[in-house]
């Protein structure tokens, strides 16, 4: 029986408190110290960044991530409604963002691709979309580029992206821009939280301190963005915050916020005819319409630098890069031909055939399904707030998991706290949760094991998702209530 009070906002003695408490706090202190330890490790290079060196320690940090966060979780689940674990979740959140700045990043080379796009500008005055990393000259002795991939490859981010790397980079010192891209990325990290919490208020969220929990201690999360660095959640938080005002009535900063979001990367372009709808049914085409212009004023202003030189972008280099196969489904259809190549020959041209089809096919599908749904929402009599969250992740979630042929782990930030103010038992937020728990595999050698890949951390947490909830077909297309 629990005799004590677990902690409240209120404070309290926490390190003595009730069984879910402690539970929290040693998943905590568990998920900690396997941040401290990685962070120890790097210290020797000849362990931590030697593939079949480390490859044990990287599967006891990720099953030992997953395993503290599962335990945490069921404390949170098995706390009494009148008890608040919130206080313990931000404490323990914040060390973990403390922690995450003593991790040099070393899971992509993102960072150092955005110091680069930086740079560029601040220090040669040249447009990151018309002027690729390779058209520089003597770019090898400037000591604030790094080798990249994508030295042929124009900008793939937004206007606004570009306008803060030019501003981080304008001191000319690479350590320094590199710390604010961290810094960003922790703040990010941390409104995001708040976002995630309000929100899940708003929507009528039981218990919203474990969407709180969900986001700000998901292992993956944690990873990729206060580590890594990731912008993919710059734009989530941006798209979350606009979908928020929507439904608390706050109308004014709506579009605004989805053209900051479209204007970090673009996939969120996609929601503008869901929001517009929503703004017109609940506030009228009047205030609608002053939405879309301050937000339109707002993108022109933004990217008014670089669109003097629209006619000399490189749309060609830029769809070439966004087609590219990496870790999606397409990349698992094709991979039959990839092995069967070395034996078969013939099946080269065939499998070069096959990706020609499936790239538009893949395309045209989403179109289609696209379309759908907003004729199927401009039918409908009425758009409550509740539809307009389920589209949004829906919507990002097949174009993003399902239709592109490129996807790596930290794309799910774009849509991650979105997924939270779902219904606990919604299919599509189990679906998102599975996925970014069996994502943190991409630290082991899974994340370079093609099929297994996408079959293990993508298509199999997505199989478990549709095969467990009730009744999940009509969600797609439910008419929800707020």
């Amino acid at each position: 029986m629990m005799a004590k009070r677990v902690l409240t906002i209120r404070g309290g003695n926490w390190l003595t408190g009730t069984l879910p408490c402690r539970s929290l706090v040693f998943a905590g202190a568990g998920m900690a110290g396997l941040l401290a330890l990685a962070a120890f490790l790097q210290h020797f290079p000849a362990f931590f960044y030697q593939r079949p060196v480390s490859e044990p320690f990287w599967w006891l940090f990720a099953s030992g991530m997953l395993a503290c966060y599962w335990y945490g979780y069921r404390a949170i689940r098995d706390a009494s409604a009148e008890e608040s674990q919130c206080l313990v979740i931000v404490i323990f959140a914040i060390v973990f963002c403390l922690l995450s700045f003593l991790i040099i990043p070393f899971h992509s080379i993102d960072l150092s691709g955005y110091i680069n796009i930086g740079w560029q500008q601040a220090g040669y005055g040249a447009s990151p979309y018309v002027t690729t990393l390779a058209d520089i000259p003597n770019r090898d002795q400037d000591p604030m580029f790094r080798p990249s991939p994508w030295e042929c490859t124009p900008c793939a981010y937004g206007f606004l992206f570009c306008r803060l790397a030019k501003l981080f980079c304008e001191p000319g010192q690479w350590q320094l821009a590199l710390f604010l891209f961290r810094a960003l990325g922790v703040l990010v990290f941390l409104g995001a939280g708040w976002v995630v919490w309000r929100g899940s208020r708003l929507m009528g969220i039981a218990k919203p301190e474990r969407s709180l929990f969900l986001f700000l201690w998901n292992p993956l999360v944690l990873m990729m963005f206060p580590v890594e660095g990731h912008n993919d959640l710059w734009m989530g938080l941006c798209t979350a915050l606009s979908i928020f005002f929507a439904v608390a009535g706050v109308w004014l900063p709506v579009l605004p916020l989805l053209a900051m979001a479209t204007l970090l990367k673009h996939y969120s372009a996609i929601l503008f005819p869901f929001l517009m709808l929503y703004l017109v049914r609940r506030i009228g085409w009047k205030k609608t319409a002053v939405s879309m212009v301050l937000g339109l004023l707002l993108g022109i202003g933004i990217g008014w630098p670089y669109l003097v030189d629209f006619r000399d972008f490189q749309f060609a280099q830029q769809l070439q890069n966004a087609g590219e196969m990496h870790n999606s489904l397409m990349t698992m259809l094709y991979f039959p031909f990839e092995i069967g190549q070395k034996h078969f020959p013939w099946l080269e041209p065939v499998g070069r055939w096959f990706v020609a089809l499936l790239r538009p096919a893949s395309s045209a599908g989403f179109v289609v399904f696209l379309l759908a749904m907003m004729w199927r929402r401009f039918r409908a009599p009425s758009y409550e707030g509740r539809t307009l969250l389920c589209d949004a992740v829906l919507l990002h979630f097949v174009l993003i998991c399902l239709a592109t042929p490129k996807f790596y782990c930290w794309y799910l930030g774009m849509f991650f706290p979105l997924a939270l103010w779902l219904p606990e038992d919604d299919w599509l937020r189990r679906a998102v949760l599975a996925i970014s728990a069996a994502q943190l595999l991409s630290l082991t050698f899974i994340g370079q094991a093609h099929f297994l890949n996408v079959l293990i951390m993508l298509v199999l947490p997505l199989a478990w998702a549709l095969a467990r909830p009730p009744s999940w077909q009509p969600r797609l297309f439910a008419p929800g209530q707020r």
